[in-house]
């Protein structure tokens, strides 16, 4: 039986380890050919995920007291957003952004 996944906010303390996440899984997607998040290999963050942390949007994953992803839901709508699902903003939504995976091996 496996341990319970436990999602809670992340907290200003938790922005390396987060930035850490994001910036292996930039690695891993450059290194399959993807520019995607490749801000983050220059060092640099277009989404600001201090500030989305600081606005309580940025959540850490954890299973078995090991941190296994991370994610950030937004209010707003970013200019990608936008580009996607059009300007006019709906009430009541949240904007799913940043989703990953740590890459570690439990057991």
């Amino acid at each position: 039986m496996s341990e319970q996944i436990v999602v809670r906010l992340a907290q200003k303390e938790d922005y390396e380890k987060v930035m850490e996440i994001l910036s292996d899984t930039a690695n891993w997607l450059n290194h399959k050919g993807s520019t995607q998040w490749s801000d983050l290999l220059a060092g640099e963050d277009v989404h600001n995920i201090k500030s989305a942390i600081e606005n309580k949007e940025v959540y850490l994953v954890r299973q078995q007291a090991v941190l296994i992803g991370m994610f950030a839901l937004w209010k707003r709508q970013s200019e990608w957003d936008q580009l996607l699902w059009g300007g006019k903003p709906i009430n009541n939504i949240s904007y799913l952004h940043r989703l990953t995976l740590s890459f570690v091996k439990l057991n």
